[in-house]
């Protein structure tokens, strides 16, 4: 959870070592999700009295605070997921290889459940197509490589990628 903690020492750095600066990095992606929710649910029904009542049932249920994260990757992933849908482009496909490398640094399961879940859509939208389907997901999986390989490199240099991903299984 590189980006979760990392987003947690920022906001202290910002505010101060106090409860202030997680509490910050919180109720923000709770609003994204709520924000994203509303986009959603309004695009899919037309209608913003629905979204509203969805955004603000997604606010009452209180989410625990420790799950942030798959609130805002999944509601982001799905608006990203859409908007492919409705014009695939090499564009669209970096912007979702972008958010997949985001999700996996969030948590790495994330980014993997975002990844299938856009390679299944490509799949999809493409159809019969089977070259700009391939296309796009070798654009998807270059954006992810290029923008995870830092981070593998890394922990290959200050310790093993191989005990790195057994620490994971045990997890």
């Amino acid at each position: 959870m590189p980006l979760q903690t990392g987003l947690s020492a920022f906001s202290e750095w910002l505010v101060g070592y106090r409860l202030l600066s997680e509490g910050l990095v919180i109720s923000t992606a709770f609003a994204a999700a709520a924000v994203l929710t509303f986009i959603i649910i309004s695009r899919a029904t037309g209608s913003l009295l629905i979204a509203l009542a969805g955004a603000l049932l997604e606010v009452a249920i209180a989410p625990r605070t420790y799950s942030y994260p798959k609130l805002v990757v999944y509601a982001a992933g799905i608006v990203l997921l859409w908007r492919y849908v409705d014009r695939p482009s090499n564009r669209r496909a970096v912007e979702l290889g972008i958010a997949t490398a985001l999700a996996f640094y969030l948590r790495h399961d994330h980014g993997l459940y975002l990844g299938l879940l856009a390679v299944a859509v490509m799949a999809m939208r493409h159809g019969r197509s089977l070259c700009a389907a391939v296309q796009q997901v070798a654009v998807l999986a270059a954006t992810c490589v290029l923008l995870v390989a830092p981070f593998f490199a890394y922990i290959e240099v200050y310790g093993s990628v191989r005990d790195y991903v057994a620490d994971l299984r045990q997890f």
